[in-house]
Protein backbone atom coordinates (compact mmCIF):
# COMPACT_ATOMS: atom_id res chain seq x y z
CA UNK A 1 0.00 0.00 0.00
CA UNK A 2 1.26 3.49 -0.88
CA UNK A 3 1.83 5.95 1.93
CA UNK A 4 0.04 9.28 1.37
CA UNK A 5 -1.94 11.15 -1.25
CA UNK A 6 -3.32 14.69 -1.26
CA UNK A 7 -6.39 15.44 -3.35
CA UNK A 8 -7.70 18.95 -3.96
CA UNK A 9 -10.80 20.51 -5.52
CA UNK A 10 -11.65 24.07 -4.51
CA UNK A 11 -15.10 24.76 -5.98
CA UNK A 12 -17.99 24.58 -6.63
CA UNK A 13 -20.37 22.55 -4.44
CA UNK A 14 -21.43 20.00 -7.06
CA UNK A 15 -17.89 19.73 -8.41
CA UNK A 16 -16.47 19.04 -4.96
CA UNK A 17 -19.21 16.53 -4.15
CA UNK A 18 -18.27 14.42 -7.19
CA UNK A 19 -14.69 13.88 -5.95
CA UNK A 20 -15.96 11.51 -3.23
CA UNK A 21 -15.84 8.32 -5.36
CA UNK A 22 -12.22 9.22 -6.21
CA UNK A 23 -11.45 9.69 -2.51
CA UNK A 24 -13.00 6.30 -1.79
CA UNK A 25 -10.84 4.64 -4.46
CA UNK A 26 -7.66 6.35 -3.29
CA UNK A 27 -8.40 5.33 0.30
CA UNK A 28 -8.17 1.68 -0.77
CA UNK A 29 -4.72 2.23 -2.28
CA UNK A 30 -3.08 4.65 0.18
CA UNK A 31 -2.39 4.48 3.89
CA UNK A 32 -3.55 8.09 4.23
CA UNK A 33 -5.58 10.36 1.95
CA UNK A 34 -5.78 14.07 2.73
CA UNK A 35 -8.59 15.96 1.01
CA UNK A 36 -8.14 19.72 0.71
CA UNK A 37 -11.18 21.86 -0.09
CA UNK A 38 -12.86 24.96 1.34
CA UNK A 39 -16.03 22.81 1.22
CA UNK A 40 -14.57 19.96 3.27
CA UNK A 41 -17.54 20.15 5.69
CA UNK A 42 -19.49 18.42 2.93
CA UNK A 43 -17.85 15.17 4.00
CA UNK A 44 -18.27 15.40 7.76
CA UNK A 45 -18.89 12.03 9.47
CA UNK A 46 -16.87 10.23 6.78
CA UNK A 47 -16.41 6.61 7.90
CA UNK A 48 -12.99 5.82 6.38
CA UNK A 49 -10.43 6.42 9.12
CA UNK A 50 -7.48 6.90 6.77
CA UNK A 51 -9.13 9.90 5.08
CA UNK A 52 -8.60 13.40 6.50
CA UNK A 53 -10.48 16.48 5.31
CA UNK A 54 -9.15 20.02 5.69
CA UNK A 55 -9.96 23.41 4.24
CA UNK A 56 -6.42 24.36 3.18
CA UNK A 57 -2.81 23.26 3.24
CA UNK A 58 -0.71 24.30 6.21
CA UNK A 59 2.56 26.16 5.67
CA UNK A 60 4.72 23.02 5.68
CA UNK A 61 2.41 21.23 3.22
CA UNK A 62 2.57 24.18 0.86
CA UNK A 63 6.36 23.97 0.82
CA UNK A 64 6.29 20.22 0.18
CA UNK A 65 3.71 20.68 -2.57
CA UNK A 66 5.88 23.28 -4.29
CA UNK A 67 8.97 21.06 -4.08
CA UNK A 68 6.93 18.19 -5.51
CA UNK A 69 5.68 20.41 -8.34
CA UNK A 70 9.18 21.57 -9.29
CA UNK A 71 11.14 18.34 -8.95
CA UNK A 72 8.68 15.42 -9.00
CA UNK A 73 5.84 16.44 -11.37
CA UNK A 74 3.54 16.99 -8.36
CA UNK A 75 3.86 13.37 -7.21
CA UNK A 76 1.69 12.78 -4.15
CA UNK A 77 -0.60 15.72 -4.99
CA UNK A 78 -3.72 15.37 -7.14
CA UNK A 79 -5.41 18.62 -8.08
CA UNK A 80 -8.76 17.92 -9.75
CA UNK A 81 -9.37 21.59 -10.51
CA UNK A 82 -9.77 21.91 -14.27
CA UNK A 83 -10.09 18.15 -14.84
CA UNK A 84 -13.56 18.13 -16.38
CA UNK A 85 -13.10 21.62 -17.84
CA UNK A 86 -10.26 20.17 -19.91
CA UNK A 87 -12.39 17.16 -20.92
CA UNK A 88 -15.93 18.57 -21.02
CA UNK A 89 -17.52 15.90 -23.22
CA UNK A 90 -17.59 13.17 -20.58
CA UNK A 91 -19.10 12.64 -17.17
CA UNK A 92 -17.48 14.84 -14.54
CA UNK A 93 -16.57 11.79 -12.44
CA UNK A 94 -14.99 10.04 -15.43
CA UNK A 95 -12.78 13.10 -15.96
CA UNK A 96 -11.77 12.97 -12.28
CA UNK A 97 -11.07 9.24 -12.34
CA UNK A 98 -9.01 9.54 -15.52
CA UNK A 99 -6.84 12.22 -13.98
CA UNK A 100 -6.48 10.16 -10.80
CA UNK A 101 -5.24 7.17 -12.80
CA UNK A 102 -8.39 5.03 -12.63
CA UNK A 103 -9.79 5.09 -16.19
CA UNK A 104 -11.53 1.69 -15.78
CA UNK A 105 -13.21 2.40 -12.44
CA UNK A 106 -17.03 2.19 -12.71
CA UNK A 107 -18.97 5.38 -12.05
CA UNK A 108 -20.93 5.60 -8.81
CA UNK A 109 -22.77 8.30 -6.92
CA UNK A 110 -20.94 10.18 -4.14
CA UNK A 111 -21.68 9.16 -0.57
CA UNK A 112 -22.67 11.59 2.17
CA UNK A 113 -23.12 10.89 5.86
CA UNK A 114 -25.42 12.59 8.36
CA UNK A 115 -25.39 12.14 12.09
CA UNK A 116 -28.65 11.42 13.88
CA UNK A 117 -28.55 14.93 15.36
CA UNK A 118 -28.20 16.43 11.89
CA UNK A 119 -31.11 14.40 10.51
CA UNK A 120 -33.32 15.68 13.32
CA UNK A 121 -32.79 19.26 12.14
CA UNK A 122 -34.96 18.70 9.07
CA UNK A 123 -38.64 19.72 9.39
CA UNK A 124 -40.94 17.02 10.73
CA UNK A 125 -43.90 17.96 8.50
CA UNK A 126 -43.98 16.91 4.80
CA UNK A 127 -42.12 19.34 2.58
CA UNK A 128 -40.72 19.76 -0.90
CA UNK A 129 -37.32 21.39 -1.16
CA UNK A 130 -36.88 23.84 -4.03
CA UNK A 131 -33.79 25.46 -5.52
CA UNK A 132 -34.86 27.00 -8.79
CA UNK A 133 -32.54 30.01 -8.94
CA UNK A 134 -28.87 30.28 -8.02
CA UNK A 135 -25.88 32.47 -8.75
CA UNK A 136 -24.72 30.08 -11.47
CA UNK A 137 -28.18 30.00 -13.05
CA UNK A 138 -28.22 33.75 -13.60
CA UNK A 139 -26.54 32.81 -16.84
CA UNK A 140 -29.69 32.47 -18.89
CA UNK A 141 -28.70 29.07 -20.33
CA UNK A 142 -28.41 27.53 -16.83
CA UNK A 143 -31.75 28.84 -15.52
CA UNK A 144 -35.47 28.03 -15.85
CA UNK A 145 -37.70 30.36 -17.87
CA UNK A 146 -41.45 30.70 -18.31
CA UNK A 147 -42.63 29.10 -15.04
CA UNK A 148 -44.96 30.77 -12.52
CA UNK A 149 -43.49 29.27 -9.38
CA UNK A 150 -46.25 30.74 -7.24
CA UNK A 151 -48.71 28.36 -8.92
CA UNK A 152 -46.37 25.45 -8.20
CA UNK A 153 -46.19 26.52 -4.56
CA UNK A 154 -49.98 26.78 -4.31
CA UNK A 155 -50.40 23.32 -5.82
CA UNK A 156 -47.93 21.78 -3.36
CA UNK A 157 -49.59 23.50 -0.41
CA UNK A 158 -52.96 22.23 -1.57
CA UNK A 159 -51.56 18.70 -1.44
CA UNK A 160 -50.31 19.12 2.13
CA UNK A 161 -46.65 19.94 1.45
CA UNK A 162 -44.66 22.97 2.50
CA UNK A 163 -42.71 24.45 -0.40
CA UNK A 164 -39.37 25.30 1.21
CA UNK A 165 -37.04 27.42 -0.90
CA UNK A 166 -33.30 27.58 -0.34
CA UNK A 167 -31.05 30.47 -1.24
CA UNK A 168 -30.53 34.10 -0.33
CA UNK A 169 -32.53 36.12 -2.86
CA UNK A 170 -35.41 37.85 -1.08
CA UNK A 171 -37.15 38.50 -4.41
CA UNK A 172 -38.08 34.82 -4.57
CA UNK A 173 -39.95 34.67 -1.26
CA UNK A 174 -43.38 34.64 -2.93
CA UNK A 175 -42.42 31.39 -4.67
CA UNK A 176 -42.30 29.40 -1.44
CA UNK A 177 -44.22 28.67 1.74
CA UNK A 178 -41.06 29.68 3.53
CA UNK A 179 -37.53 30.50 2.60
CA UNK A 180 -34.31 29.33 4.30
CA UNK A 181 -30.61 29.99 3.85
CA UNK A 182 -29.05 26.92 5.50
CA UNK A 183 -25.46 26.12 6.30
CA UNK A 184 -23.90 23.38 4.20
CA UNK A 185 -24.63 20.65 6.75
CA UNK A 186 -28.16 21.96 7.28
CA UNK A 187 -28.67 21.88 3.52
CA UNK A 188 -27.76 18.19 3.41
CA UNK A 189 -30.21 17.52 6.24
CA UNK A 190 -32.98 19.42 4.44
CA UNK A 191 -32.35 17.42 1.26
CA UNK A 192 -32.25 14.16 3.16
CA UNK A 193 -35.64 14.76 4.78
CA UNK A 194 -37.62 16.14 1.84
CA UNK A 195 -40.46 14.27 0.15
CA UNK A 196 -38.83 15.29 -3.13
CA UNK A 197 -36.59 17.97 -4.57
CA UNK A 198 -37.22 20.48 -7.37
CA UNK A 199 -34.31 22.44 -8.75
CA UNK A 200 -31.77 23.37 -11.36
CA UNK A 201 -28.53 21.60 -12.22
CA UNK A 202 -26.59 22.89 -9.23
CA UNK A 203 -25.02 21.69 -5.98
CA UNK A 204 -28.26 20.97 -4.08
CA UNK A 205 -29.65 18.83 -6.91
CA UNK A 206 -26.47 16.77 -6.94
CA UNK A 207 -26.79 16.28 -3.19
CA UNK A 208 -30.36 15.06 -3.79
CA UNK A 209 -29.15 12.58 -6.41
CA UNK A 210 -26.35 11.36 -4.14
CA UNK A 211 -28.81 10.84 -1.28
CA UNK A 212 -31.23 9.03 -3.64
CA UNK A 213 -34.00 11.55 -3.02
CA UNK A 214 -36.60 11.81 -5.78
CA UNK A 215 -35.64 14.90 -7.75
CA UNK A 216 -37.04 16.95 -10.61
CA UNK A 217 -33.98 18.60 -12.13
CA UNK A 218 -33.93 21.22 -14.88
CA UNK A 219 -31.05 21.21 -17.34
CA UNK A 220 -30.31 23.88 -19.89
CA UNK A 221 -27.19 23.82 -22.04
CA UNK A 222 -25.56 21.06 -19.94
CA UNK A 223 -25.87 17.43 -21.04
CA UNK A 224 -27.42 15.63 -18.02
CA UNK A 225 -25.50 12.45 -18.90
CA UNK A 226 -22.33 14.29 -17.97
CA UNK A 227 -23.64 15.29 -14.53
CA UNK A 228 -25.97 12.49 -13.36
CA UNK A 229 -25.93 8.71 -13.51
CA UNK A 230 -29.29 8.49 -15.23
CA UNK A 231 -29.65 4.71 -14.94
CA UNK A 232 -29.43 5.09 -11.16
CA UNK A 233 -31.28 8.38 -10.77
CA UNK A 234 -34.42 8.50 -8.61
CA UNK A 235 -36.09 11.29 -10.48
CA UNK A 236 -36.76 13.06 -13.74
CA UNK A 237 -34.81 15.45 -15.95
CA UNK A 238 -36.60 18.31 -17.71
CA UNK A 239 -34.81 19.71 -20.75
CA UNK A 240 -36.25 20.97 -24.02
CA UNK A 241 -34.85 19.97 -27.43
CA UNK A 242 -32.45 22.39 -29.09
CA UNK A 243 -30.40 22.36 -32.28
CA UNK A 244 -27.34 23.16 -30.17
CA UNK A 245 -28.08 20.72 -27.33
CA UNK A 246 -25.16 20.34 -24.94
CA UNK A 247 -23.45 23.48 -26.22
CA UNK A 248 -22.06 24.11 -22.72
CA UNK A 249 -19.57 21.31 -23.36
CA UNK A 250 -18.38 22.76 -26.64
CA UNK A 251 -17.50 26.23 -25.31
CA UNK A 252 -13.99 27.35 -26.26
CA UNK A 253 -11.24 27.18 -23.69
CA UNK A 254 -13.34 25.39 -21.08
CA UNK A 255 -15.47 28.48 -20.49
CA UNK A 256 -19.23 28.74 -20.59
CA UNK A 257 -20.51 30.28 -23.82
CA UNK A 258 -23.51 32.42 -24.60
CA UNK A 259 -26.71 30.98 -26.07
CA UNK A 260 -26.33 30.71 -29.85
CA UNK A 261 -30.05 31.42 -30.38
CA UNK A 262 -31.05 34.23 -28.02
CA UNK A 263 -27.71 35.55 -26.75
CA UNK A 264 -27.29 36.69 -23.16
CA UNK A 265 -30.66 38.35 -22.53
CA UNK A 266 -33.34 36.07 -23.96
CA UNK A 267 -34.91 32.78 -22.90
CA UNK A 268 -32.95 29.84 -24.39
CA UNK A 269 -35.27 27.16 -25.82
CA UNK A 270 -33.49 24.35 -23.93
CA UNK A 271 -34.66 25.68 -20.57
CA UNK A 272 -37.95 27.44 -21.34
CA UNK A 273 -41.07 25.66 -20.05
CA UNK A 274 -44.74 26.34 -19.46
CA UNK A 275 -46.13 26.26 -15.94
CA UNK A 276 -48.48 23.46 -17.05
CA UNK A 277 -45.55 21.30 -18.15
CA UNK A 278 -43.84 21.73 -14.82
CA UNK A 279 -47.01 21.12 -12.84
CA UNK A 280 -47.59 17.86 -14.74
CA UNK A 281 -44.13 16.67 -13.74
CA UNK A 282 -44.58 17.81 -10.15
CA UNK A 283 -47.90 15.93 -9.93
CA UNK A 284 -46.13 12.64 -10.70
CA UNK A 285 -43.84 13.21 -7.73
CA UNK A 286 -46.76 14.15 -5.48
CA UNK A 287 -48.62 10.99 -6.51
CA UNK A 288 -45.56 8.84 -5.75
CA UNK A 289 -45.11 10.49 -2.36
CA UNK A 290 -48.81 10.16 -1.53
CA UNK A 291 -48.84 6.41 -2.30
CA UNK A 292 -45.70 5.84 -0.22
CA UNK A 293 -43.60 5.32 -3.32
CA UNK A 294 -40.99 7.92 -2.34
CA UNK A 295 -37.54 6.69 -3.28
CA UNK A 296 -38.66 4.86 -6.42
CA UNK A 297 -37.50 5.90 -9.86
CA UNK A 298 -39.77 8.42 -11.58
CA UNK A 299 -39.34 8.57 -15.32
Amino acid sequence: MKLIKYIQRKAALGDVLWIEPVVRKLAADYAKVIVVSPLSDLFRNYPLKNVIFKKDYNHFEKIVREISRIFFASAGFLNLGGAYEASPSMHILRAYLNKAGYPQEPLSYPRLYLSREEREKAPATPYVLMHVQALSSRRNFRSVHGVDWRRVKEYLEGKGFEAIGIGNDARQRLWYTRYVNPTLRELIAYVSGCAFFIGIDSGPSHIAAALRRPALVFFGSVNPRYRLLLDDFAGKVLQKPCAYAGCYHAADGGTEGRCKIVGDAGCPPCCTFTTSEVLAAVKSFVNAATCNCVGTHIK
